[in-house]
């Protein structure tokens, strides 16, 4: 729609320059003598130059001709092109989505409590290991805060075991 749009205001254009020049006829020829480099022709030769842009004019209705013909060739162009651009953003989509999915994966393994869970589960002996040989390479001592922290947690551990432990057994006895 804007290629008929811009091609209408370029016919206008040359329509209006077009009754200018008819109406202003011998300042157009004057001016015209003016800028041409071969300034030394017989002034016929301007004259029938801007009479031919004149008749010219002529053109005008077949230049509306045109752009009926062609109208359709435009509009199918317009489409080819916003298809084009259309799956363009399709693919670009598809891609995005695609490297969402594998970011989620790769934050799996740093956000998915259970897996780290199991892993620590298996590899628990390995782990222990490691820990005490660090403990005996920098000869770490925790200080007396951190011993009542730790009791504490494991106090707290055993008495939830027990909890369960006393849930489950009332649970076998009430079926």
């Amino acid at each position: 729609m804007k290629i008929l749009f811009y091609a209408f205001l370029i016919l206008l254009m040359y329509f209006l320059s077009g009754i200018n020049k008819a109406i202003h006829f011998s300042d157009t020829v004057n001016g015209f003598q003016e800028l041409f480099f071969f300034s030394k022709l017989p002034s016929i030769f301007y004259n029938l130059a801007i009479s031919g842009v004149v008749l010219h004019l002529r053109t005008f209705k077949m230049g509306q001709n045109i752009i009926k013909r062609y109208k359709y060739v435009f509009i199918i162009y317009n489409i080819i092109m916003n298809e084009e651009k259309i799956k363009e953003i399709l693919e670009e989509n598809a891609k995005l989505k695609e490297e969402l999915e594998a970011t989620k994966e790769h934050l799996k393994k740093y956000t998915a409590p259970a897996s780290n869970k199991v892993y620590y589960e298996k590899h628990k002996d390995i782990h222990k290991h490691r820990v005490s040989e660090y403990k005996k390479k920098t000869n770490y001592k925790p200080t007396p805060e951190q011993v009542k922290l730790y009791n504490q947690c494991a106090y707290l551990k055993r008495k939830e075991k027990l909890q369960k432990e006393i849930e489950e057994k009332q649970n076998t006895e009430n079926i």
